[in-house]
């Protein structure tokens, strides 16, 4: 009787000793390296799980505030050696009402060969736009294309 009960305790000390919880862990597991690089305040090489993901890595690092974090699988299993780049994010180059070619206005929504010399031969013959809206004035341009290009023309 006195052995049963001392087997039951070595059993259960052994399903709750830390020793027990450390070998599952596998802490003795191969590490996987990984280099992060780009919109980071300081580009780091981080030794991590191999089942560790994107997400997991960039705890390491301080993206900068022009990261694009959206450009990443954040769920991507990392590899060994793999190079995680932090790329900016993509800025919108905006179209120059005022300066802008016939060929540069065509690459606006909605706006073709004809609009585009009206847009021309506005600021020809009444000078530079003063504000976006003023692109309002061009026959072929209403609210609807307006609020199609706004985002996409400057001055």
């Amino acid at each position: 009787m006195k052995l049963t009960l001392l087997l039951l305790f070595i059993v259960a000390f052994i399903s709750v000793s830390p020793i027990q919880n450390i070998e599952t862990l596998n802490l003795n597991q191969e590490k996987v390296k990984v280099t992060i690089l780009g919109e980071v305040v300081e580009p780091k090489v981080v030794n991590l799980h191999p089942k560790s993901s994107i997400k997991d890595a960039l705890k390491f690092v301080e993206p900068t505030k022009e990261a694009d974090l959206g450009r990443l699988n954040l769920n991507e299993r990392i590899k060994d050696d793999m190079v995680i780049t932090l790329l900016p994010k993509k800025k919108d180059q905006c179209i120059s009402i005022n300066f802008a070619s016939k060929e540069e206005l065509q690459t606006l929504s909605g706006v073709g060969p004809s609009t585009a010399d009206k847009i021309i031969e506005y600021r020809e013959t009444k000078g530079q736009f003063k504000l976006i809206e003023d692109i309002l004035e061009i026959k072929g341009i209403g609210i609807s294309k307006f609020e199609k290009i706004k985002d996409h023309i400057c001055l």
